[in-house]
């Protein structure tokens, strides 16, 4: 199966640092929404950051350091999998030249759409690179593509696993939103013997500033413009909740104790993936019984790496 977006390159044309960006070849699963109606009244979008990740992945598909080949989506946080399709639909109309295929992934847990995750495997076993599977929301999917994988020896054309999960929910019995809509799915990853990478300690220091969204807002990139709906929105009721949470002596749903660092803003969690991504020096690696956590080490790196995936000048 041909790959969206790909430019032929003769081997012996391929210098060794040329060979190591290509290899960053990536199938994701997002939950993207555009907002959704809670009461009957339109809230800000909650999986933005889903959106400013997949910007962040063009923007470094354009530089020719990762390489998309296939964007699926998975249900919401409230179970939703057709809202997040429509708005990864509008992230296809946005997105330019280049953009990868994309489909509808699972609608509900532990029902992964078939049809998509055998076009996931398709890609593997054409794949002459290893490809990195890229979770952004559930897992339900991801782990039948694995088990399949697994079934038709394709294991070793899966690089690794990243998704954007805590520590707790890989190695204890924590229950964050996407892990509560399927715990077999990310249990069967866990223990699948694949590389799987999550935790990214220290994001939750970091947030989504007023000149990031100035900078998408302002822009005339149709996918800068749909990524930055609702940005300050999102950001305003965060930081009501915040102040509400310190009034009362006790974290709302949906307000961490670390949104104090970021003063109640959006956490770059989704967004931290692309960082990673092409910058994997500004990460630790601890390796465990289940893969890896993952770590930031260079705080003023990760902030200048997200500034020229957004292009903010410095």
């Amino acid at each position: 199966m041909g790959e969206v977006g790909e430019i032929p390159i003769e081997e012996s044309q391929i210098t060794p640092e040329v060979k190591r960006e290509i290899r960053k070849r990536l199938i994701i699963s997002t939950d993207i929404t555009s907002g959704a109606y809670f009461g009957g009244i339109k809230e800000a979008p909650q999986e933005r950051d889903d959106g400013l990740a997949l910007f962040m992945i063009r923007t470094a598909t354009k530089d020719q350091k990762l390489n998309p080949l296939f964007i699926m989506s998975i249900f919401t946080n409230n179970g939703d999998g057709r809202t997040s399709y429509n708005s990864l639909s509008r992230v296809r109309d946005a997105w330019g030249e280049g953009i990868p295929p994309i489909a509808q992934g699972a609608v509900e847990a532990r029902k992964p759409n078939l049809e998509a995750v055998q076009r996931v495997v398709e890609l593997l076993s054409n794949s002459p690179e290893p490809i990195t599977l890229v979770g952004l929301g559930a897992f339900t999917d991801f782990a039948e593509v694995v088990r399949l994988a697994k079934e038709k020896g394709l294991a070793e054309k899966i690089s690794e696993i990243l998704i954007t999960a805590p520590a707790e929910d890989v190695e204890g019995q924590g229950m964050s939103f996407n892990t509560k809509q399927d715990r077999a799915a990310l249990d069967y990853l866990r223990d699948s013997g694949q590389t799987l990478l999550y935790d990214w300690g220290g994001v939750l220091e970091h947030g989504v500033t007023r000149e990031m969204v100035q900078v998408l807002e302002k822009s005339t990139d149709p996918l800068a413009k749909f990524v930055s709906e609702g940005l300050e929105t999102r950001n305003r009721q965060l930081q009501r909740l915040s102040a509400i949470s310190r009034s009362v002596g006790r974290n709302l749903p949906g307000v961490l104790p670390e949104s104090e660092k970021r003063d109640g803003k959006m956490c770059i969690q989704d967004m931290i993936v692309p960082i990673y991504l092409t910058r994997p020096e500004l990460f630790e690696r601890t390796k465990t019984q289940y893969g890896y956590r993952v770590s930031i080490k260079d705080h003023r790196g990760v902030n200048i790496q997200v500034n020229e995936l957004l292009g903010i000048k410095e």
